[in-house]
């Protein structure tokens, strides 16, 4: 679970995972910022939607990278669909993402 003095911190603290986790696997966001969740939970949440391209490989390392985050995340409404061909690779497969990811926080005591 995340921890932060007040929800902004752990907005911010989430942005900033996701956003290192995409540049060093080269995908390049178009759009990126904080959403509300669309349901109640028991506990506080914080999540950012996330929007780019990139090669289909990196875009599965992103994913594992996110996997590996600690404190965890989750991803939620996940959208991915074939694109034109990158600019730099013309020899990989490109894809088109919408996702948001998501966590946990509380605040700290």
């Amino acid at each position: 679970m995340w921890q932060a003095p007040a929800k902004p911190d752990a907005e911010l603290g989430l942005q900033d995972q996701v956003l290192k986790s995409a540049e060093s696997s080269s995908l390049s966001l178009s759009a990126f910022g904080t959403t509300p969740m669309s349901r109640e939970t028991h506990h506080e949440t914080v999540a950012v939607d996330v929007e780019g391209t990139g090669a289909l490989d990196d875009f599965y390392a992103f994913l594992s990278q996110l996997e590996h985050l600690s404190p965890r995340v989750a991803v939620s409404a996940i959208r991915v669909r074939p694109t034109a061909i990158l600019e730099t690779e013309t020899d990989r497969s490109a894809v088109y993402f919408r996702m948001t990811v998501w966590a946990y926080w509380r605040e700290l005591s």
